[in-house]
């Protein structure tokens, strides 16, 4: 029994053997000549998030006093939605649904960031016309 495994062949997809040499000439340079050898594998899934987690279920803000003054004294359309996402965080609270309180934290907390941005644009506009008398 020999001491090498038997020698593949790959396929010659339609050309030409290059040479018609013998299988023992073949083996003669290394062991294994003709076998293929193993490729890495890129794995195309993203490594996993890994969960928030959060000590007291009490600790995720509701942002219900900024959306509170966003809706008195800034832009209060967007001030209205934030309150909405406010009580929907003490709603999923309630229910203990962390993730979705964490949710409706931080939506609230970008609606609330962009109204009073908003806000302050739009008061300074309209301190800028009330003293160059354009109404």
């Amino acid at each position: 029994m020999s001491e090498y495994p038997p020698v593949y062949s790959p396929p010659n997809y339609g050309f030409a053997n290059p040479s018609s040499s013998s299988s023992e000439e073949m083996n003669k340079g290394s062991a294994f000549p003709n076998q293929f050898q193993p490729q890495k594998v890129h794995s195309t899934i993203p490594p996993p998030i890994p969960p928030v987690i959060v000590q007291d279920l009490n600790s995720v803000p509701n942002y219900m006093a900024w959306s509170i003054l966003n809706i008195l004294c800034c832009f209060w359309i967007l001030g209205c939605v934030a309150c909405f996402f406010s009580i929907q965080t003490d709603e999923s609270k309630k229910n203990g649904d962390i993730q979705g309180a964490l949710n409706n934290s931080r939506t609230a907390r970008i609606i609330n960031i962009v109204s009073t941005i908003l806000g302050l644009i739009l008061n300074i506009i309209v301190i800028i016309l009330f003293n160059t008398h354009a109404f």
